[in-house]
């Protein structure tokens, strides 16, 4: 024995409207929050998204979820050297390594042209990159760049969050790398940058100088 349930609206006696709406295809609308207390199951390769985006969060059939609108950058190597002072201005990201676009290339090594990326929302980001330099014997220095944010693409309230160092080569002509990791909270509309402080010019031959960051969540 089976029976069913028609029905294409369902309203609460105080409501002014359909609370859930049922369309002749399946598609469910909810016009309030939805509490699930077993839980909720989406299809193998299902997705969860708003609006505008309704692809933006998928589910394999194997439990991975990837997100497509995930901030991430990812510029490998620069046009032209860096000097002591100068703002660092990487190659543009390859073809699926900007999503967002929120990693502008800029046009020049000034605090205003140089590469940059604007944090589209509050959250906790990961960037690590990689510096490359000669060290030399005939002038041995330290050699060190600074990541940098600031409130506007000026440079306005620009703070140092972390300095990246080398140790001083005075016995050798050698090549200088330094490999740089940091996470961690950033406010929405902060201009991330990195500067060249002292030393070396940064060298821009190859993909040895490279910057990449992601929004974890």
């Amino acid at each position: 024995m089976s029976s069913d349930l028609k029905v294409t609206n369902i309203k609460h006696e105080s409501s002014s409207s359909n609370n859930l709406v049922l369309a002749s295809d399946g598609t469910t609308t909810v016009s309030g929050a939805l509490t699930a207390s077993g839980g909720v199951k989406i299809a193998n390769g299902g997705n969860i998204g708003s609006t505008s985006d309704t692809d933006a969060i998928s589910i394999s059939s194997a439990g991975v979820v990837t997100k497509s609108a995930q901030p991430y950058f990812n510029a490998v190597g620069m046009p032209n050297n860096v000097s002591s002072t100068e703002y660092f201005r990487f190659n543009a990201p390859a073809s699926g390594h900007n999503v967002g676009s929120h990693f502008t290339q800029g046009t020049g090594r000034t605090v205003s042209s140089c590469s940059r990326f604007v944090v589209p929302v509050s959250g906790i980001y990961l960037f690590t990159g990689s510096i490359t330099a000669n060290a030399s014997t005939t002038n041995p220095q330290h050699f060190y760049s600074d990541f940098v944010f600031a409130d506007d693409n000026s440079g306005t309230g620009e703070t140092i969050i972390a300095r990246l160092m080398d140790i001083k080569e005075t016995s050798h002509n050698t090549h200088v790398q330094i490999n740089w990791s940091w996470a961690g909270y950033i406010d929405s509309g902060k201009y991330v940058k990195l500067k060249h402080e002292s030393g070396q010019d940064v060298i821009a031959g190859g993909n040895h100088t490279w910057w990449t960051g992601v929004l974890l969540g």
